[in-house]
């Protein structure tokens, strides 16, 4: 847990996962190991979270000259290692999921961290397409397949993980775009759309959230 306190004491400004969601998700690995052996996606977020963790504790951001070969995982660091491990497990199937959502943004903004800004704007723009296959930019007609058995409290809680996690996507793809000052692959973000917000939300279901205002300063800058 330490690796993921530090990750999301430094990036709460954007919307990454589902926050107790995700550390239930790590006890029950650590608990009960075999779990989710056969799923590649958790483990590739994993790896891409505890890489950044890494990277945030040892080897803070610094100008540098981007390498040459921005798909060189072959070099000593670890945090490079586990995002190499991350590449490999990654998968991308016709049945697209929010956590493949989720992922990609993780690896955009891991390049971007580790100074490899053309990596990270093709990581990024695979966001929004994936993000706009999956109709996240029209939260409205977009309706993720809720089983009878969950109530309004998770309905509330997943399309507002839906909301900011399409918002993100947005910012960040403005951001690396600007690095490189390429024009965003996003050009015109529906402004029908709503803004993230804690309305409905209890204090607890707050804490699978990041922080709100960061990440609305975020869309407004």
């Amino acid at each position: 847990m330490h690796l993921l306190r530090i990750f999301e004491g430094a990036n709460s400004e954007y919307h990454w996962f589902l926050r107790q969601r995700f550390r239930d998700r790590i006890r029950q690995t650590y608990s009960q190991p075999t779990s989710y052996v056969d799923d590649r996606n958790w483990f590739c977020q994993l790896s891409l979270v505890l890489a950044l963790g890494q990277a945030l504790e040892k080897e803070p951001k610094q100008e540098s000259e981007e390498t040459n070969d921005p798909w060189d995982f072959n070099q000593p660091s670890t945090p490079l290692d586990l995002f190499g491990q991350a590449v490999s497990l990654f998968i991308i199937s016709e049945t697209l999921t929010l956590e493949n959502l989720e992922t990609l943004n993780l690896m955009a903004y891991y390049c971007h961290f580790t100074n490899r800004p053309k990596a990270a704007v093709i990581y990024i723009s695979q966001s929004v397409a994936l993000s706009r296959l999956l109709q996240l930019d029209d939260p409205e007609i977009y309706q993720p397949k809720i089983s009878e058995r969950q109530d309004s409290k998770s309905r509330c809680i997943t399309k507002e993980h839906m909301l900011r996690l399409w918002w993100t996507t947005v910012c960040l793809d403005k951001t690396l775009a600007s690095e490189l000052e390429m024009t965003p692959v996003d050009l015109s973000p529906s402004l029908e759309l709503p803004l993230p917000s804690s309305e409905g939300l209890s204090p607890e279901d707050e804490e699978e959230f990041f922080d709100l205002e960061l990440l609305l300063a975020e869309i407004r800058s």
